[in-house]
């Protein structure tokens, strides 16, 4: 049977089709790929145009899903009054946005970009059983999106190939920024008009449809079932390993936790008209035995966790987790016990869970800001620098742990809540001014955290201590200041420092243990030079070194500068040797102090 091609026409008059019936959302595609040009080419305010893409595109899934109602509710000007109230919410989301920092713009708007999208696919069924009908309508939007990417980015690879040929074969000037705007016209405006197209209008007629795609079938029954009931023995096992040593749950479980959930919940999801129809019982079995197995883990997940606020109290990726959690353990619950099977529970609880901590006091944001106040709070009183609520100097020394709570917690606020809070602890007027601003400035300009920090910490009454790096390996590198021309006079031979050596002349090796440089002729040992105190010095100064820095990919220690050059003069066997380094390089894993590079020079003078 011949397959039946649009013609260019057909697919004109569907493009219209799908303009007047999703006008809100293809303006908001249009809006978020022309705030993104701006971005690109660095036009206007980078923060508002950021702000701007990222409310357009909350658009997309918000119009969509407001038409969507509006044809469901099938009243006279209900579609306006609600693509309007939409642009009043995305207003007010835009405006709200002013205020926040970067953390919180992010948290917000995945919590809005999740509430949008399943709106979309939970409205058409308003009041409506249809369970086949929403199965089978989330598959179509699921496979249009995937089709819209990757038209995407054949277009794209397309265009970017065009633009290439014409700069190169005729020498027309094509800024370099043009593959960047049209990929932001692809990405926004043609994907999202191409997926519109796709949305069913009539989703009482798929009530009848039995569409189940191979690959789905395959992905669902064949990878995402085998895979989580992998991972959910693996949990089990070392939740018994947990009961058994009472060693406490890692700290990355989480992780391993929320994937497995992800994978089974997508496989319960997908798999769903195998358990309807019955031809696949194993996966019903699964199905039903998911949610009893889950619960172990989730156990599991709670011991991490209250470890980790019980320590270090609550902050939004914390509580966000644990949220997710609670709603994990009551959908597990709820399918135990009613054995229910309809899946639409499971996108309209994620949707209000995201809806009901997006603001207000109990809200991540709120809870994670009072925690970490209380947290500072109690440290200070520890070191007797606060009392009656007003800031003191310190009566005596305030212990390292305490000051680290300070240092993290202070940086922590002036990065995603700002200083109000901690603002009338300041008596001094111009001094409380000055940390309000360090608030202020520290969420706008967050590459400057560390330096706004460090001005509220010294207003304390302590010394400010950049964070330690996530990883548990920390770089330091010391580069001597430059000496200029070494003077050779008096000195025979001029040697470079190495790993090792089998020279048998004159040769410098530098030695871990001890951290020395060691001069020798052949086989004899004329000089072992100790580099004890300069490593010394060095790690002094590494605890307020700058941040690491990248090159070519590459991450770099951060140089530690400040000292004199490193030169060491020393008597030896038949002569005398002096020691010139250019630099040293190491790592302190864990406490773990390697020095990993030693480059330089070796004078030898030899006595006659």
């Amino acid at each position: 049977m011949p397959i039946a091609l649009p013609s260019l026409g057909d697919a004109v008059a569907e493009a219209r089709r799908t303009l007047r019936r999703f006008p809100f959302a293809i303006l908001a595609a249009v809006v978020a790929a022309t705030a993104n040009i701006l971005l690109i080419e660095q036009i206007g305010v980078e923060q508002t145009n950021g702000r701007l893409m990222a409310t357009a595109a909350l658009g997309l899934p918000l119009f969509t899903a407001l038409t969507l109602l509006a044809e469901r509710l099938r009243r006279r000007g209900a579609w306006l009054a609600l693509n309007l109230a939409g642009v009043a919410v995305l207003a007010g989301f835009f405006a709200g946005s002013a205020w926040w920092s970067d953390q919180i713009f992010f948290s917000r708007f995945v919590q809005c970009a999740i509430v949008f999208h399943l709106l979309v696919v939970l409205v058409p069924f308003v009041r409506r059983r249809l369970p086949n009908a929403f199965w089978q309508f989330s598959l179509t939007l699921l496979m249009r999106g995937v089709l819209a990417t990757a038209f995407s980015i054949v277009l794209f690879a397309g265009l970017a190939l065009a633009l290439a040929a014409v700069k190169e074969l005729f020498g027309v000037d094509v800024p370099q920024t043009a593959w960047a705007r049209v990929w932001s016209v692809i990405t926004f405006v043609f994907s999202s008009w191409f997926f519109l197209g796709g949305v069913p209008e009539d989703v009482e007629a798929l009530e009848a449809q039995r569409y189940y795609p191979v690959g789905v079938r395959v992905l669902a029954q064949y990878i995402l079932v085998p895979l989580a009931s992998s991972y959910l023995v693996i949990l089990t096992l070392y939740l018994g390993k947990v009961v058994v040593t009472w060693d406490w749950p890692s700290g990355w479980i989480g992780y391993l936790v929320s994937g497995v959930a992800a994978a089974g919940i997508l496989a319960v999801l997908l798999g769903h008209p195998a358990t309807e129809t019955g031809e696949q019982r194993w996966v019903a079995t699964f199905t039903r035995q998911f949610w009893f197995a889950i619960l172990p883990a989730v156990a599991m997940l709670w011991l991490a966790l209250y470890q980790r606020i019980h320590q270090y109290g609550f902050t939004e990726p914390r509580y966000f987790l644990l949220v997710l959690s609670v709603w994990l353990a009551a959908l597990a619950v709820f399918y135990a016990v009613t054995r229910s099977r309809n899946i639409a529970v499971i996108p309209a609880s994620l949707a209000c869970v995201a809806l009901a901590t997006f603001a207000g006091p109990w809200s991540g944001f709120a809870l994670s800001e009072g925690s970490q106040v209380r947290r500072l709070r109690a440290a200070l009183e520890r070191g007797g620098l606060l009392a009656e609520g007003a800031l003191r100097p310190a009566p005596r020394e305030v212990s390292a742990a305490d000051r680290d709570v300070v240092n993290g917690t202070v940086r922590y606020l002036v990065a995603v809540h700002g200083t109000d809070a901690i603002a009338p602890w300041f008596a001094d007027t111009t001094v409380r001014r000055a940390v309000i601003a360090a608030g202020v400035n520290g969420r706008v300009r967050s590459e400057e955290v560390d330096r706004w920090a460090d001005t509220v910490v010294t207003h304390i009454g302590l010394r400010y201590r950049r964070p330690q790096p996530r990883s548990q390996t920390r770089q330091f590198a010391y580069q001597s200041p430059a000496v200029g021309a070494v003077p050779l006079r008096g000195f025979d031979y001029l040697v470079p420092i190495r790993r090792s050596t089998a020279d048998t002349g004159y040769a410098a090796a530098w030695t871990s243990e001890p951290l020395a440089v060691r001069v020798t002729r052949g086989a004899e040992t004329l000089a072992l030079v100790p580099l004890d105190s300069l490593f010394a010095r060095i790690r002094a100064a590494d605890a307020d070194r700058a941040p690491p820095t990248w090159d070519r990919g590459r991450r770099q220690p951060p140089l530690i500068r400040g000292l004199r050059p490193a030169m060491f003069a020393q008597d030896a066997a038949g002569g005398s040797v002096r020691v010139v380094l250019d630099l040293l390089e190491g790592t302190d894993s864990a406490g773990v102090v390697r020095v990993e590079k030693v480059t330089g020079r070796v004078l030898v003078a030899v006595r006659r």
